[in-house]
């Protein structure tokens, strides 16, 4: 699928997590649109911002949406209304990326102003401000259980918050720009990718790294836990790779896909990759059936 998602450049794309059927684009044009996968016009379009909308992220009912701009400005809309409902002022120069809390009516945004900031819905104000990265914070991710927020900086650091004590409880480092962070559907753990071309697997319980890998090729643009957990599936420039992450990271599948704008991706309940990426004015949707791949695919079967 292949659609003009603005009339200006496309800036960030995020496929919403609950049913992988939505997504939302924001724009040079300083809008926000909302897309169902398989329909060539928007849902919605959401206006407000003064300046291109740099990062979006839909809440886990995909019943909210946030939008960043250019200025650090962010926008809350109401889905169903179809309207703005909050602003929030506080950054002090682009919003890079977004995340809301799994639970409740908590958002964290990370900005090229090196601060991450959690914002109380509700209460309409900014709640706790974390600072230590060295420059732009262009990842930001809740943990499944919403008790910690971890952020991925430019200066190559991934620091992971504690949302109660209000503090830093460990960081590690990457040789380059981090791109992605995931955690895993069931266990403790968690995955990071850099533009070094290297992946980290890190243990949450014991805060310690259990397994890294260097790709060929390219800076890694994405990488995911897959719905099982079994594998990790990573895109630099033009390779989808899967690796087992136990007790390692053992590559055990590479495809060719040419998703160099990518954007954002997630693996749905029935086990597709979605994948998003941008080219200017236009977004493509992409799906692969996981079990294609190894380690899902069955064996070929031996010749009698």
């Amino acid at each position: 699928q292949e659609f003009a998602g603005h009339s200006g450049d496309v800036r960030c794309i995020s496929i919403g997590r609950k049913s992988c059927k939505v997504l939302a684009t924001g724009g040079d044009d300083r809008k926000a649109n909302v897309w169902a996968l398989g329909k060539p016009n928007a849902i919605l379009s959401l206006s407000g911002h003064t300046s291109p909308v740099s990062c979006v992220c839909f809440d886990a009912q995909e019943e909210t949406l946030v939008g960043g701009a250019e200025s650090g400005t962010i926008k809350l809309w109401d889905l169903d209304q179809g309207k703005a409902i909050r602003t929030l002022l506080g950054h002090r120069s682009e919003c890079l990326s977004a995340d809301f809390h799994p639970y409740g009516a908590f958002f964290a945004s990370g900005s090229l102003d090196t601060n991450l900031k959690v914002w109380d819905v509700r209460r309409k104000t900014c709640i706790q401000t974390y600072k230590g990265h060295l420059q732009g914070v262009s990842s930001v991710r809740f943990s499944p259980d919403g008790k910690w927020v971890v952020s991925a900086g430019q200066d190559n650091i991934v620091k992971i918050w504690d949302l109660t004590a209000g503090k830093l409880l460990h960081d590690y480092q990457h040789d380059g720009p981090v791109s992605c962070l995931d955690f895993h559907p069931s266990e403790l753990l968690m995955v990071s990718g850099s533009a070094d071309r290297s992946l980290k697997v890190i243990d949450l319980d014991a805060l310690a790294p259990v397994a890294s890998a260097a790709g060929e090729g390219g800076g890694v643009l994405s990488a995911a836990f897959s719905h099982d957990g079994r594998a990790v599936l990573s895109v630099t420039g033009d390779y989808l790779k899967v690796w087992l992450h136990e007790p390692s990271l053992t590559c055990v599948d590479t495809i060719e896909v040419g998703w160099g704008g990518l954007a954002d991706m997630c693996v749905n309940a029935a086990g597709q990759l979605m994948a998003c990426t941008a080219a200017h004015s236009f977004v493509q949707v992409w799906a692969m059936n996981l079990d294609e791949l190894r380690p899902w695919a069955p064996p070929p079967s031996a010749a009698p």
